[in-house]
C-alpha cells in the first residue's frame, strides 16, 4: 500500500529502480472503459478538468489511475497465484465494488493471466418498495456489471 501511495504522487515511471521491482509484471493502462470508470467514480469532469475530491493536474490524475491501476493489478496477480499454487482452489476475494464493477479491474486482470473467468457479485444500494405487496427494488433495468447484483438498502433508509 505505501508503494501504491507513491505512485499516486510520482506515477510509476519515477519509482525508484529497487521499487519497481516489486510492482506487477504486467501493468495494463490501456483499458479505456477502465479508465472511464475510474474517472465517473472519483468525479472527475472531462470538460473542466476537475474531479471535485482530487483537485490536481492531468498529470496528478494520471498518477491516481496508475496506483488504482496498480492496486487492481497487484489484487489480481494475487488471485491468480493462489490459484496457480493449487487447481483444486478456490478463492473468496472480498473487495470493494469499484475493483469489481464492470469487470475491468480485478474480474477481466484474473481472467488474463489465469485463462480463467472468475465469477464476481456486486452489491448495489437502491431505493426498495412494496407497491407489489413484496419488497422490491427500484431499479429501471438490470444493470449487466457483475455476473450477480446484489440490491441492498440505501444507507439513508436504514436510519
Amino acid at each position: 500500500s505505501q508503494v501504491v501511495s507513491l505512485v499516486s504522487n510520482v506515477g510509476i515511471d519515477r519509482l525508484p529502480p529497487k521499487l519497481r521491482k516489486l510492482l506487477p509484471e504486467d501493468i495494463d493502462l490501456s483499458n479505456a472503459e477502465h479508465r472511464q470508470h475510474f474517472m465517473t467514480a472519483i468525479g472527475f469532469d472531462s470538460a473542466t478538468g476537475v474531479a471535485p475530491f482530487h483537485a490536481g493536474s492531468e498529470e496528478r490524475m494520471e498518477n491516481w489511475y496508475q496506483a488504482q491501476t496498480l492496486w487492481d493489478e497487484y489484487m489480481s496477480e494475487s488471485i491468480a497465484d493462489v490459484l496457480a499454487a493449487d487447481k483444486d482452489i478456490r478463492v473468496v476475494a472480498l473487495v470493494g465494488t469499484g475493483h469489481v464493477d464492470t469487470r475491468t479491474a480485478i474480474p477481466n486482470r484474473v481472467e488474463r493471466r489465469t485463462g480463467q473467468k472468475p465469477f464476481s457479485i456486486v452489491a448495489r444500494p437502491v431505493g426498495w418498495t412494496s407497491e407489489s405487496g413484496s419488497p422490491m427494488p427500484m431499479i429501471d433495468a438490470p444493470e449487466r456489471c457483475a455476473d450477480i447484483i446484489w440490491y441492498t438498502s440505501r444507507m439513508r433508509d436504514l436510519g
